[in-house]
């Protein structure tokens, strides 16, 4: 083989290396919470709370929803009768084990759960990244990160759950009632990016 070839490539190999060490090094990462942006989640009870992407078992399957924290709190409330504090702690382990839970059909309507139907153009988009959906979707706007525009809430939703699973949570404006991301969760996060 000719030097030439063989410097070559080394040179791929080395890109290969690196890129595998940075796969990992990201997977490694983002399968943390970080606790500030966790807590911050499960401690939200206002009207406009964070949205929470969970496993639910319905009458014939187990699907993913989304739902607002403040509802998954008034569910466990009202069925367990947990207060703040009980619930708090259930649900970080719900999300950390990414638990399945029992619904019925009345409670997901009764508490606003919406069943995650599949989302192509989002999976797709998952593949390039957190960055890559940020810039898509969002605007810089002070300390948060606005939505740019209408989308089906299909494709809402599917954007929720990939910014949950990347461990960044959403919510919404009270007057605009658009998708909001408050920046804070971005520093020290590295599983986010």
């Amino acid at each position: 083989m000719s030097s030439l070839f063989i410097n070559k490539l080394n040179t791929y190999m080395k890109y290969i290396v690196v890129i595998l060490c940075a796969v990992l090094f990201q997977s490694c990462l983002s399968g943390k919470w970080k606790e500030k942006v966790l807590n911050a989640c499960v401690n939200d009870y206002q009207r406009h709370s964070y949205f929470i992407s969970l496993k639910v078992r319905t009458d014939s399957a187990v699907v993913r929803c989304i739902v607002r924290n403040g509802n998954l709190f008034l569910y466990f409330n009202d069925r367990q009768g947990l207060n703040e504090s009980q619930y708090a702690s259930l649900a970080k382990e719900i999300i950390k084990e990414d638990r399945v839970i029992a619904v019925s059909a009345a409670d997901r309507k009764r508490y606003d759960f919406a069943i995650l139907y599949g989302c192509e153009e989002i999976n797709q988009e998952l593949e390039k990244g957190t960055e890559y959906i940020l810039g898509k979707y969002f605007r810089r706007w002070r300390n948060w990160y606005t939505f740019k525009g209408a989308v089906t809430n299909e494709t809402e939703n599917g954007i929720i759950n990939a910014l949950f699973e990347r461990h960044v949570i959403v919510t919404t404006g009270d007057e605009s009632g658009s998708l909001m991301l408050p920046d804070w969760q971005f520093k020290g996060n590295p599983g986010a990016f």
